[in-house]
């Protein structure tokens, strides 16, 4: 109802998104992690559980990944969306070592120019 009401607010969409995904309706929690992304796209929180959903529940890894890439553009993401990127990353039929490196590279920048 709340929706119905105020569709724009990411607030509502981030609880639906969290709630469902508690539920274990993955499509619904997805489906509200991207608009809350879509209203606010630095939102870091709906990247990790959109991933999450993606590549937990989902078991889509190369779509949690691909998600977490774009979500990696942005100069503020937090070190804990790095680490859910790696640990992704490192299934052993799929790791690509040089995107792993790139993103500790990465890091490492981030941590200096502190």
């Amino acid at each position: 109802k709340s929706l119905t009401i105020n569709s724009k607010n990411k607030n509502i969409w981030f609880r639906l998104g969290f709630v469902s995904l508690k539920l274990k309706d993955f499509s619904t929690s997805a489906k509200s992690f991207l608009k809350v992304i879509d209203i606010e796209p630095d939102n870091c929180h709906a990247w990790n559980n959109l991933a999450s959903v993606l590549g937990a529940a989902l078991r889509k890894k190369k779509e949690a990944s691909f998600i977490l890439k774009i979500a990696l553009k942005n100069e503020s993401i937090p070190f804990f969306i790095f680490r859910k990127f790696f640990v992704i990353s490192m299934d052993p039929n799929e790791i690509d070592f040089k995107e792993i490196l790139d993103k500790l590279h990465l890091i490492v920048f981030k941590k200096l120019k502190k």
